[in-house]
């Protein structure tokens, strides 16, 4: 995954970021705002891209929303290699991630991945049975 090359789409994102993780935390603009030093003018302005992020306020923000800085990161995938359901398990994953959940995570995590494979595996299987058998029977109907 690439951060964006675009830096005006990249720090769009980066302000998408910081409002979608706000509002995941059910924090207000106004708290995260005194959290942080700001006024609650100041940080919707932000929010908006009507007044620049900087580095520090992001390092900031991210401390005081207890989220790790690369999760506000912009990153490109190229079209297809992601679809939109994928980006909100992603986005799922993010959130309960966190120090005292990332046992959990990781093992409900591998328990659905497990579980899916077998299902997949054995719907394979099953295909294949179905096609083996039609070619017999479509051999058999040629003799």
């Amino acid at each position: 995954m690439f951060l964006h090359k675009n830096e005006k789409e990249g720090n769009r994102r980066i302000r998408e970021n910081v409002r979608r993780i706000r509002l995941d935390k059910s924090v207000t603009q106004e708290d995260l705002a005194l959290r942080i030093g700001k006024s609650q003018k100041n940080f919707s302005d932000i929010e908006r891209g009507r007044t620049e992020l900087s580095a520090c306020d992001l390092m900031e923000i991210a401390a005081k929303l207890d989220t790790p800085i690369r999760y506000f990161l912009p990153v490109n995938v190229p079209e297809g290699e992601i679809s939109e359901e994928e980006w909100e398990v992603l986005s799922d994953y993010r959130r309960m991630w966190r120090v005292e959940n990332q046992s959990l995570a990781r093992t409900l995590l591998k328990e659905i991945a497990d579980h899916e494979t077998e299902e997949d595996l054995a719907k394979q299987k099953r295909e294949m049975q179905a096609e083996s058998a039609k070619k017999k029977m479509l051999g058999k109907s040629k003799k």
